[in-house]
């Protein structure tokens, strides 16, 4: 997982670059070419996707510097966990805390749990383990939903077959590409997720052809959905 900032290119081995930002170093697949030590680039999802200048890169580092540190200290600050005592509610929360595993029951229990106090040291925890495991790393996507149409009768979903009472529709192909165009090149963003219901209309070679023609115009990490 890398951020939606430019990171400068430290090292490469293969097609995996090491990637620093502002000291914190991760790595992401290079999945543009020519590629190399010393260039900047956006990465999404553990992809580059992009490059850009410089001058472009050190601009945008400037203006995140200062933030991006004040964001980890808050968050170091909001995910420090508080001493935890015996009682029984807490009892399970630590071990949740920990790692060390809990049943299904004491899960449904926490799940249950009812008050401020209570609920703030459930939160807590959860964004403990969450910064444990994860960092601060975090994807904002684009959705594009091309369709409404689907096949499928799957009854906790508003667009399934059978409902009959929602007005369906459907993007052509080259409204999807002009969409994904506009997020990415007018808005900024830098994943994009291209989503419908199982709609038989959209044939491989159809997906093929949207997705080729998005990668021609944008530097864009796609999902399928």
């Amino acid at each position: 997982m890398c951020y939606s900032i430019p990171g400068k290119v430290t090292g490469l081995n293969g097609r995996v670059a090491s990637i620093d930002y502002y000291g914190e170093e991760r790595e992401a697949i290079v999945d543009i070419p020519s590629v190399k030590e010393g260039d900047f680039v956006f990465a999404q999802g553990g992809l580059v996707i992009k490059k850009i200048s410089k001058d472009e890169a050190e601009r945008i580092l400037r203006v995140w510097r200062r933030k991006f540190f004040e964001l980890k200290k808050r968050d170091l600050k909001l995910s420090r966990e508080d001493e935890i005592g015996d009682i029984g509610w807490e009892r399970i929360l630590k071990k949740a805390g920990e790692g060390s595993g809990i049943s299904k029951k004491e899960m449904l229990f926490l799940m249950g749990l009812e008050g401020e106090e209570k609920l703030n040291a459930l939160y807590k925890t959860a964004n403990a383990v969450r910064r444990k495991k994860l960092k601060n790393s975090c994807c904002v996507h684009g959705i594009i939903e091309f369709s409404s149409y689907c096949g499928k009768d799957c009854l906790y979903c508003g667009i399934n077959a059978r409902n009959d009472r929602l007005q369906r529709y459907r993007m052509d192909e080259k409204e999807i590409v002009e969409t994904a165009d506009y997020a990415v090149n007018e808005l900024g963003f830098k994943a994009l997720v291209l989503q419908s219901g199982e709609d038989a209309f959209y044939t491989t070679k159809k997906i093929i052809k949207v997705i080729t023609e998005i990668k021609k115009q944008c530097d864009v990490l796609l999902f399928l959905s």
